[in-house]
């Protein structure tokens, strides 16, 4: 029987400090809860759940229908 090889975790590969891991979430934060952000997330469920009662059309289809939309926004909006 040989060692069983340790199984390295998340934090074991971490090259950086985990301050610089907390600040980095809280960065994404502060850009993701921006009124603008927030507004086009509210516009999103709205129009999500519009379509959402159309017969016969799937989450799929809604989302084929409403991609056209995120064309023109920022990388950060449209993820939003």
């Amino acid at each position: 029987m040989g060692a069983v090889p340790k199984r390295l975790g998340l934090i074991d590969n971490l090259e950086c400090e985990p301050m610089e891991v907390i600040d980095s979430v809280i960065f994404g934060f502060s850009h993701a809860v921006t009124f603008s952000n927030l507004m086009f997330t509210v516009a999103g469920v709205t129009l999500g759940s519009l379509v959402g009662v159309l017969p016969g059309i799937g989450p799929l289809g809604a989302m084929s229908l409403l991609l056209g939309v995120t064309f023109g926004m920022t990388p950060t909006q449209s993820t939003v």
